[in-house]
Protein backbone atom coordinates (compact mmCIF):
# COMPACT_ATOMS: atom_id res chain seq x y z
CA UNK A 1 0.00 0.00 0.00
CA UNK A 2 2.94 2.29 0.72
CA UNK A 3 3.78 1.59 -2.77
CA UNK A 4 0.88 2.29 -4.20
CA UNK A 5 0.57 5.94 -2.31
CA UNK A 6 4.34 7.15 -3.47
CA UNK A 7 3.27 6.13 -6.85
CA UNK A 8 -0.01 8.56 -6.68
CA UNK A 9 2.20 10.96 -5.27
CA UNK A 10 5.26 11.04 -7.45
CA UNK A 11 2.85 11.12 -10.89
CA UNK A 12 0.89 13.79 -9.26
CA UNK A 13 3.87 16.30 -8.43
CA UNK A 14 5.49 15.38 -11.52
CA UNK A 15 1.80 16.64 -13.53
CA UNK A 16 1.97 19.48 -11.13
CA UNK A 17 5.42 20.04 -12.30
CA UNK A 18 4.80 19.47 -16.03
CA UNK A 19 1.67 21.56 -16.14
CA UNK A 20 3.97 24.77 -14.64
CA UNK A 21 6.59 24.67 -17.13
CA UNK A 22 7.67 27.59 -19.08
CA UNK A 23 5.87 26.82 -22.41
CA UNK A 24 7.75 29.49 -25.33
CA UNK A 25 6.93 29.18 -29.95
CA UNK A 26 8.88 31.11 -31.79
CA UNK A 27 8.81 32.09 -35.18
CA UNK A 28 8.25 34.30 -37.59
CA UNK A 29 5.54 37.57 -37.82
CA UNK A 30 5.67 39.42 -41.02
CA UNK A 31 3.92 42.86 -41.44
CA UNK A 32 0.30 42.35 -44.09
CA UNK A 33 -1.17 45.90 -44.24
CA UNK A 34 -0.23 49.27 -42.72
CA UNK A 35 -1.94 52.95 -42.46
CA UNK A 36 -0.54 55.80 -44.02
CA UNK A 37 0.75 56.82 -41.16
CA UNK A 38 3.10 53.92 -40.55
CA UNK A 39 4.23 53.71 -44.19
CA UNK A 40 5.49 57.23 -43.87
CA UNK A 41 7.41 56.66 -41.05
CA UNK A 42 8.70 53.55 -43.25
CA UNK A 43 6.71 50.39 -41.80
CA UNK A 44 5.78 49.01 -44.63
CA UNK A 45 4.06 45.41 -45.74
CA UNK A 46 6.25 42.45 -46.03
CA UNK A 47 8.43 43.64 -42.97
CA UNK A 48 9.26 40.21 -40.75
CA UNK A 49 10.53 39.32 -37.11
CA UNK A 50 11.66 36.62 -35.25
CA UNK A 51 9.05 36.08 -32.56
CA UNK A 52 9.03 34.38 -29.07
CA UNK A 53 5.38 34.24 -28.33
CA UNK A 54 3.99 32.89 -25.15
CA UNK A 55 0.29 31.97 -24.63
CA UNK A 56 -2.14 32.42 -21.65
CA UNK A 57 -3.08 29.93 -18.44
CA UNK A 58 -0.70 27.10 -20.58
CA UNK A 59 2.63 26.22 -18.54
CA UNK A 60 3.60 29.17 -15.54
CA UNK A 61 1.74 32.17 -16.89
CA UNK A 62 -1.66 34.30 -16.91
CA UNK A 63 -0.33 36.56 -19.39
CA UNK A 64 0.03 36.64 -23.23
CA UNK A 65 3.65 37.73 -24.42
CA UNK A 66 4.31 38.17 -28.00
CA UNK A 67 8.30 39.13 -28.13
CA UNK A 68 9.46 40.35 -31.86
CA UNK A 69 13.48 40.32 -32.46
CA UNK A 70 14.92 42.28 -35.64
CA UNK A 71 18.70 42.40 -35.95
CA UNK A 72 18.84 45.79 -34.10
CA UNK A 73 16.43 45.79 -31.98
CA UNK A 74 13.59 43.67 -29.74
CA UNK A 75 10.04 44.57 -28.53
CA UNK A 76 7.62 42.70 -26.42
CA UNK A 77 4.11 43.15 -26.30
CA UNK A 78 2.31 41.76 -23.23
CA UNK A 79 -1.29 41.77 -22.26
CA UNK A 80 -0.67 40.87 -18.13
CA UNK A 81 -3.46 38.45 -18.23
CA UNK A 82 -6.62 37.28 -20.31
CA UNK A 83 -6.01 36.18 -24.16
CA UNK A 84 -5.82 38.92 -26.86
CA UNK A 85 -8.33 37.02 -29.00
CA UNK A 86 -10.80 38.94 -30.33
CA UNK A 87 -11.90 41.74 -32.31
CA UNK A 88 -11.97 44.42 -29.51
CA UNK A 89 -8.48 45.51 -29.10
CA UNK A 90 -6.87 44.92 -25.73
CA UNK A 91 -4.20 47.65 -24.28
CA UNK A 92 -0.59 46.53 -24.04
CA UNK A 93 2.30 47.35 -22.54
CA UNK A 94 5.26 47.45 -25.51
CA UNK A 95 9.04 47.46 -23.87
CA UNK A 96 11.47 48.24 -26.55
CA UNK A 97 15.27 47.67 -26.66
CA UNK A 98 17.28 49.00 -28.70
CA UNK A 99 20.05 51.68 -28.34
CA UNK A 100 17.91 51.95 -24.60
CA UNK A 101 15.27 50.47 -23.31
CA UNK A 102 11.95 52.28 -22.69
CA UNK A 103 8.20 51.33 -22.15
CA UNK A 104 5.03 52.43 -23.95
CA UNK A 105 1.39 51.29 -24.39
CA UNK A 106 -0.50 50.44 -27.13
CA UNK A 107 -3.49 48.67 -28.11
CA UNK A 108 -3.35 44.61 -29.86
CA UNK A 109 -6.17 42.08 -30.88
CA UNK A 110 -5.59 38.67 -32.51
CA UNK A 111 -8.48 38.37 -35.07
CA UNK A 112 -7.91 35.10 -35.62
CA UNK A 113 -5.40 32.16 -33.54
CA UNK A 114 -5.25 28.54 -34.52
CA UNK A 115 -6.07 26.29 -32.17
CA UNK A 116 -7.89 29.43 -30.85
CA UNK A 117 -6.88 27.58 -26.96
CA UNK A 118 -3.16 26.22 -27.47
CA UNK A 119 -2.49 23.57 -24.75
CA UNK A 120 0.96 22.61 -23.09
CA UNK A 121 1.39 20.04 -26.05
CA UNK A 122 0.07 22.27 -29.32
CA UNK A 123 3.27 22.12 -31.41
CA UNK A 124 2.13 24.99 -33.94
CA UNK A 125 -0.18 28.34 -33.73
CA UNK A 126 -0.86 30.66 -36.33
CA UNK A 127 -1.75 34.49 -35.68
CA UNK A 128 -3.41 37.21 -37.71
CA UNK A 129 -3.84 40.47 -35.83
CA UNK A 130 -3.40 43.95 -35.49
CA UNK A 131 -1.24 46.87 -33.24
CA UNK A 132 -2.52 50.13 -32.68
CA UNK A 133 0.46 52.38 -31.73
CA UNK A 134 2.76 50.46 -33.47
CA UNK A 135 6.57 51.55 -32.84
CA UNK A 136 4.95 54.32 -30.60
CA UNK A 137 3.25 56.06 -33.16
CA UNK A 138 0.46 57.84 -32.75
CA UNK A 139 -2.29 56.63 -35.05
CA UNK A 140 -0.06 53.82 -36.58
CA UNK A 141 -1.89 50.89 -37.09
CA UNK A 142 -0.39 47.34 -38.72
CA UNK A 143 -2.12 44.11 -39.71
CA UNK A 144 0.31 41.19 -38.83
CA UNK A 145 0.42 37.66 -39.43
CA UNK A 146 2.54 35.20 -37.60
CA UNK A 147 3.53 31.22 -37.12
CA UNK A 148 5.19 30.07 -34.07
CA UNK A 149 6.60 26.33 -33.11
CA UNK A 150 6.89 25.45 -29.57
CA UNK A 151 10.01 25.05 -28.43
CA UNK A 152 11.38 21.90 -27.10
CA UNK A 153 12.04 22.76 -23.35
CA UNK A 154 15.63 22.41 -23.30
CA UNK A 155 16.08 25.32 -26.22
CA UNK A 156 14.40 27.85 -28.04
Amino acid sequence: MKHLVGTVLAIALSATAASAAHIEFSGSFCLTAANTTCTTNNWNVGQCFATRFVAPNIGDTASTKLSIFSRTYATDFTLASGSLIGTTFQPVTVTKIASGGFQYNAAMRLTSQSPASPTSTTPFITQTGNVDGWDNIAGCTVQFKAAHTRCPQTFC
